[in-house]
């Protein structure tokens, strides 16, 4: 067995991939071992998984919706005292009210706890990041989990995954998600489909992705990846580091969800 991404001999690899990062909430989406052998399973993990789930959008989700990390720990998000501008740690529980004006949280740190209790504290602002910025990790990583979706395919239907390997098309995405450096940034859409807060609470849906192609075009160069991850849509061109068909499309269609 190789790789489907550096193409190196990987039959003794241990590590299970997930193709959505178990700290967003995935249990389920897996790729068996071998299929990504431990260099690059390690390497995805420290140097593009880890550093999207540290972007403010991605640690304030977690905070929020209380999503533990491998050690079971929940993220802290960063509050702040309105006089002095300072900050304090506090601990999201992921809960709104009915108004979706209130956003209950603990402080871990008994210290500030107190002060809080004897007023020395009288307010904490805690900014909620709801829009998250293009950057060339997400398309990284919306790379790397194209070529896993892609290889979880394959293995569902024919436990083989050596036309991935052997296929050339797939070179440009599979380089420039494990190796980067040097190559064109790969575009993407996103936009968030719908909202976080559903009748005073936060919806729990946490990933759903589809490879699909765009309708009326035969050409290899319309297949895309979609994957909607708490509310926000990506998609990404397989083949080509534009994303223009994909916005043709959603002219064409009104701009609805392709999944």
């Amino acid at each position: 067995m190789k790789c489907i991404f550096c193409k190196e001999n990987s039959e003794k690899s241990k590590s299970i991939e997930h193709i959505i990062p178990e700290s967003l909430g995935n249990k389920k989406a897996i790729l068996e071992k071998g299929i990504v052998c431990d260099s690059c399973n390690n390497y995805f993990a420290r140097k593009i998984e880890k550093k999207l789930l540290q972007t403010p959008f991605y640690k304030s989700l977690r905070s929020r919706y209380g999503i533990e990390s491998k050690k079971g720990k929940i993220p802290l998000d960063v509050g702040y005292l309105p006089i002095t501008g300072s900050e304090i740690e506090v601990e999201l529980n992921g809960v709104f009210d009915s108004n979706d004006t209130t956003l209950r949280f603990n402080i871990p740190k008994k210290s500030d706890f107190e002060k809080l209790q004897n007023g020395e504290i009288k307010e904490v602002y805690i900014p909620v990041s709801i829009e998250l910025e293009k950057s060339v990790i997400v398309s990284r990583f919306l790379a790397k989990v194209g070529i896993e979706v892609i290889a979880h395919r394959f293995w569902e239907s024919a436990k083989d995954v050596s036309y991935l390997i052997s296929e050339d098309l797939y070179n440009p995405l599979r380089n420039y998600a494990r190796y980067g450096n040097g190559l064109k940034f790969w575009d993407y859409y996103q936009r968030r489909i719908y909202s976080e807060v559903e009748e005073g609470s936060l919806r729990q849906k946490m990933y759903e992705f589809q490879i699909w192609t765009t309708e009326n075009n035969e050409n290899a160069l319309g297949l895309h990846l979609t994957i909607v991850l708490y509310g926000m849509e990506f998609t990404i061109n397989l083949f080509e580091p534009s994303i223009d068909r994909y916005k043709i499309w959603l002219e064409e269609n009104e701009y609805k969800i392709p999944i």
